[in-house]
């Protein structure tokens, strides 16, 4: 599945639904290529591309149950809802889901956003609400100043999230993805530490995903695409060495 056996995974794991670790850690790093992941080890953690969407990142958190992975880091790109711009750097509290394509499609106009999973399993239109790791997500907040925290919502469509823009925002939702809550929901499930920093990359009907960039905007996500994955590195790399510090 990931390239590697699972006994090589580092602790520490970076997930990239799109970036390649090409991309992210430069051309000299070699990847593994496995059945559905392709697998890269850095010298403080393991970096896993997964493909886009909900079933292979969720799945990957559920596969890296039987690793050394305990910390598991979302690396992506969002899509803004209000207060933010495109190249802001957002760390994930949590994420409703809105996974399901037909799901989304069928109850727009039905949903009510609550934060009480207790409801939500007696109530189809009331998105289930998935917090990232609470002490993962403060540390980071603690560690980077220029981070904004954001409430996402998980979509099944890319199409359809314009037309939830009112909702959202009547409810408080700052961004949209299309993993983070598969992401905290598997971590949960399996007990490892999950959280979600991504930079924004559109925003919805202002900067719409599939308009073109001018070459400054392009310069700017480039440059906060770096910024970000330096800035997760630093502190994964950080709390490494505390930890051997306290083992000392």
């Amino acid at each position: 599945l990931f390239g590697v056996e699972p006994e090589e995974i580092k602790k520490d794991c970076i997930i990239s639904p799109f970036w390649s670790a090409s991309a992210l850690l430069g051309s000299k790093v070699h990847a593994n290529k496995g059945l559905l992941y392709e697998t890269a080890e850095a010298e403080d953690f393991t970096l896993m591309k997964t493909g886009m969407g909900p079933v292979f990142c969720g799945d990957c958190v559920l596969y890296l149950k039987d690793t050394p992975c305990k910390n598991i880091y979302l690396f992506g790109s969002c899509g803004a809802v209000k207060n933010l711009d495109l190249g802001d750097m957002v760390l994930i509290k949590g994420a409703y889901d809105l996974e399901g394509f037909s799901r989304m499609l069928k109850n727009r106009d039905r949903y009510h956003f609550l934060h009480r999973p207790e409801v939500t399993q007696k109530m189809v239109s009331v998105p289930i609400f998935y917090n990232a790791d609470k002490s993962l997500t403060n540390s980071l907040l603690e560690y980077a100043e220029d981070i904004k925290p954001a409430t996402c919502a998980t979509v099944g469509s890319l199409k359809l999230e314009i037309k939830y823009k009112d909702a959202f925002v009547r409810n408080g939702i700052d961004c949209v993805d299309l993993e983070a809550s598969a992401v905290f929901s598997a971590a949960n499930s399996v007990k490892r530490k999950a959280l979600g920093l991504f930079y924004v990359s559109d925003v919805i009907e202002k900067y719409p995903f599939y308009k073109p960039y001018s070459s400054q905007e392009k310069n700017l996500l480039n440059e906060s695409r770096k910024r970000a994955f330096r800035l997760l590195c630093q502190f994964i790399n950080r709390n490494i060495s505390e930890s051997k510090i306290l083992k000392h």
